[in-house]
């Protein structure tokens, strides 16, 4: 599955999260508009939310209500990220 196809089913909530690693190309920012319109919360990787093109491609999509719970099992290093 390409990040698009993956970004656009996180949406309706087919997937719980996703962690995008090193992804690169146009069609991954339109996959991302096309995700945050759905209402799928973008961040890096930091716990940042998504604004615009990250300095290295690394970027966790989920539903909003399911952020604290991919936040801390994708970033966690003994502090709580969130």
């Amino acid at each position: 599955m390409g990040a698009v196809s993956a970004l656009v089913h996180a949406g309706p909530g087919d997937l719980d999260g996703i962690v995008l690693y090193d992804s690169v190309g146009e069609d991954l920012y339109a996959g991302l508009l096309l995700a945050q319109e759905a209402g799928v919360w973008t961040m890096d990787f930091e716990g940042r939310p998504f604004d615009g093109k990250p300095p290295t491609p690394y970027i966790l999509a989920c539903r909003p209500e399911d952020r604290e719970t991919i936040c801390r099992l994708v970033l966690w290093k003994g502090d709580d990220p969130c």
